[in-house]
């Protein structure tokens, strides 16, 4: 449920659900904000590229979406933002546990 300061909006399983009347309106294409898993409403601080975020609904209603959208020949895109990501993505855990890595191809200088 939508509060003033939580989650707003709602989940792919609503989407499903109005693809007949967005296609009734001649709708094509859906571009979605970032759906990946993440710590924040906005889904810009991305920590796990591989899992739609369970409040949209998951990989299967993903998954679904693809399959009910493709089937009345309407696209989807995804605002993928691959250049961000959070605190919890895992290559910065990596880093953190065990430190830098040896040579970046001279980006990193060890001493």
């Amino acid at each position: 449920m939508p509060t003033l300061q939580g989650y707003k909006g709602g989940d792919l399983w609503g989407v499903i659900d109005r693809l007949d009347y967005l296609q009734d309106l001649g709708i094509n294409a859906i571009y979605f904000t970032p759906i990946f898993q993440s710590a924040s409403n906005h889904r810009y601080h991305t920590h796990d590229y591989y899992q739609v975020d369970p409040m949209l609904g998951g990989n299967s209603a993903f998954k679904d979406l693809l399959d009910e959208a493709h089937r009345r020949n309407i696209k989807v895109v995804l605002d993928g933002v691959f250049n961000h990501s959070s605190r919890g993505f895992f290559f910065f855990h990596d880093v953190l546990e065990n430190g830098p890595p040896l040579s970046l191809g001279g980006l990193v200088q060890n001493s």
